[in-house]
């Protein structure tokens, strides 16, 4: 096709295709290696729902659990050169607590950020961890790693902070004595390495709840393990992905009544960057 020429931009449904490309090769990378996963938050509703993405949506989350995780990252880069793990131990500064596999077809342009080459379209991956049954001992280790996580944004150099969404790098505009502070007295890979070591506080325990995500509405993001156990395949556009057997419960608990769809004014797409052909 002539719009794959290196440096065109890619229109929302070529950019979508290439996204659902990277979500078939980890479900196949996975399927043959006996890796489970499951795809959650708005892919979950999608595949629910839509059957697919969400019409006004391209992004992709799946979910697995630490040692999946790291079974995963060990037998990637052996099935494949088309796509790699974006994270904290294979790109310096990369910030989230998640990961990224990301196709080296095109990539994500950031304006004003020309450096920043290495995020391809990408598919997110949220690492589930042990967390304690305990609800105060849960409040307090989301704290501890949401603390975390705005020190590691302070910390960033000037071509990594621009890539944060315009509104996140506005509010930190006025905390320049706190990025200041952290650069000086934080190393970047120490402060991330403890909060690698805070969201596995509880792995080897016998706890039964997991949680993958450190965000405001924490609490409605986390998984009994008899509620991941079993794992079934559905359609999502013209592949099959693996979704929780419980589903209906663990959309409900997010979303509440998550067949119904929100108002026309929030169906939009929120991206900072512009995919381009490589």
């Amino acid at each position: 096709m002539a719009s794959k020429q290196t440096g065109v931009p890619l229109t929302p449904d070529e950019y979508k295709e290439e996204v659902k490309k990277v979500l078939a090769a980890i479900h196949d990378i996975c399927g043959r290696h006996n890796i489970p996963y499951f795809v959650a938050f708005g892919t979950l509703l999608g595949a629910v729902r839509h059957k697919g993405f969400i019409p006004w949506d391209d992004d992709i989350d799946i979910i697995m659990t630490r040692d999946a995780y790291e079974k995963f990252c060990a037998i990637m880069p052996e099935e494949t050169d088309d796509y790699y793990v974006l994270s904290g131990d294979t790109s310096p500064y990369y910030y989230f607590y998640f990961s990224r596999v990301c196709s080296r077809t095109a990539t994500l342009k950031l304006k004003g950020i020309p450096d920043v080459d290495n995020l391809g379209p990408f598919v997110d991956i949220f690492i589930l961890d042990k967390t304690s049954e305990d609800l105060a001992e849960r409040a307090a280790q989301n704290k501890e790693v949401r603390a975390l996580n705005r020190k590691i944004t302070y910390m960033l150099p000037a071509r990594y902070y621009r890539t944060l969404p315009p509104k996140r790098r506005i509010k930190m505009l006025f905390n320049l004595p706190m990025r200041m502070r952290a650069g000086l007295l934080h190393g970047f890979n120490k402060i991330r390495q403890e909060r690698e070591e805070i969201m596995q506080r509880y792995r080897g325990s016998d706890s039964r709840l997991y949680k993958a995500t450190y965000i405001a509405n924490w609490e409605k993001s986390y998984y009994y393990e008899d509620e991941i156990e079993d794992l079934v395949l559905t359609d999502f556009e013209d592949i099959k992905v693996y979704i929780p057997a419980a589903y209906d419960k663990l959309l409900t608990r997010i979303y509440g009544d998550y067949m119904q769809l929100p108002p026309v004014e929030q169906r939009v797409t929120h991206h900072h960057f512009v995919p381009v052909w490589n």
